[in-house]
């Protein structure tokens, strides 16, 4: 049996040992497992989360896999952001089948080494329902990675509108997310202003907006409009000391979705 497959500890009195024979690699040392790929590949000196350990490793239902908290070593004030290529090279697995989820704490993250991607799958729209805010501005726009509903603020209702920015590559669903996120808007009776440098490339979203900008110099004037709208907005509650915008019917929140910003 190799060495590191021995485990020694101290018994009850300085005369007891306990010694645990592993008939198969313990778990921090099977690479085919998280913990082991993890010490081995992902933390080890040099390696992109070089002094870090995880902890509450456990198996994962929804991707069949495992996830385990990630933790910052003494030696770190925070954990670092992998890019996820590396962090899947790292792991020896496809940046498909990894999630890294950072927490409140900037000391721990959540990881997933997946077998499956449930989102692969796709999953059915459950209704109207989830699109309407909870009383903290927020909504649900499909399931995670987790199988937990994944959510967004749609605004806050202290402080108004929030930015959300929909990244991925082509065919990742940027533009059902985008219309999910319209929809949600359009049923709460904002008024959407859209801009799309490319042209009518969401046309669902054209549909639901109150003014539309299609190509690049009518999506400038659709930022425009937006613009200007919003430095009314702040010169009007100005005047009758409104500290934060209050939406009305006459008065309807008024979100921008800018689709494609990268053409600009």
């Amino acid at each position: 049996t190799p060495a590191e497959w021995i485990h020694i500890t101290s018994g009850s009195h300085a005369g007891q040992r306990h010694i645990t024979v592993h008939l198969t690699a313990p778990p921090e040392l099977d690479t085919a497992t998280l913990q082991g790929a993890w010490t081995k590949w992902a933390a080890r000196d040099g390696g992109i989360m070089t002094g870090t350990h995880l902890e509450d490793v456990q198996h994962d239902p929804n991707t069949g896999g495992q996830v385990a908290v990630v933790v910052a070593g003494e030696n770190l004030d925070k954990l670092p952001v992998p890019d996820r290529a590396s962090l899947a090279g790292a792991l020896r697995t496809k940046p498909l089948l990894i999630s890294y989820e950072l927490r409140q704490d900037p000391r721990q993250a959540v990881i997933r080494k997946m077998h499956r991607n449930p989102l692969q799958d796709g999953a059915a729209f459950p209704g109207l329902h989830v699109l309407k805010p909870n009383p903290n501005g927020y909504i649900q726009i499909g399931p995670g990675i987790s199988g937990f509903p994944a959510r967004i603020q749609l605004h806050d209702p202290q402080l108004g509108g929030q930015h959300v920015i929909v990244a991925g590559v082509t065919g990742s669903g940027k533009g059902g997310t985008l219309q999910l996120i319209a929809l949600a808007h359009h049923i709460n009776r904002s008024a959407i202003i859209y801009a799309d440098p490319k042209g009518s490339s969401n046309p669902a979203i054209t549909k639901m907006a109150a003014y539309s900008g299609l190509g690049e110099d009518a999506a400038m004037g659709a930022l425009r409009v937006w613009y200007h709208g919003l430095k009314h907005r702040i010169d009007a509650s100005a005047i009758v000391e409104m500290k934060n915008f209050k939406p009305s019917p006459n008065l309807p929140w008024a979100p921008l979705v800018f689709d494609e910003a990268s053409t600009l």
